[in-house]
């Protein structure tokens, strides 16, 4: 840690056991989702198209898509980083993080709702994983060519 961040550790005791309690925590997240949640979304998914449309069910998909990104702690430590960051040395990142934050976690949902109900119609439809792979990357070369034909000048 001091080589990263050129601090040394104060009180290494502190720090061990630090670790060891977040070790401990994820121990018990990972056992509580395996015992509640896993059997719980398991449910959902035989039941739920059972007694709803599709279109429903990708609504369902595309909202916890949604929430899930809310959610993420890797998301909301986005935030305080945002202050980090120098305009005048990357002015994207900075107008991304700083000014349009909302946006960014708004867009990142929507991808992950989006991918959530594309996944859901594969599973449903029998689809490959192949072929979208390979329409993401053509969309994304596009985008890249697009955006270098015609960059945007500060």
């Amino acid at each position: 840690m001091g080589i990263y961040f050129n601090v040394g550790v104060k009180n290494p005791g502190i720090l061990a056991g630090g670790l060891l309690s977040a070790m401990v925590g994820l121990v018990l997240f990972v056992d509580g989702l395996r015992v509640a949640i896993m059997p719980l979304g398991s449910l959902l998914g035989q039941q739920l198209p059972e007694h709803f449309k599709v279109r429903y069910i990708l609504i369902v998909a595309c909202a916890i898509g949604i929430l899930c990104t809310y959610a993420e702690p890797a998301i909301a430590s986005l935030r305080p980083l945002a202050g980090l960051v120098k305009r005048c040395q990357t002015p994207y990142l900075y107008f991304v993080l700083n000014d349009m934050s909302e946006v960014l976690v708004l867009s990142i949902g929507l991808g992950v709702g989006v991918a959530a109900m594309v996944g859901v119609l594969r599973f449903l439809r029998g689809w490959s994983l192949k072929p979208l792979i390979a329409m993401r990357y053509i969309f994304m070369l596009g985008t890249i060519i697009v955006m270098q034909m015609h960059p945007i000048a500060m």
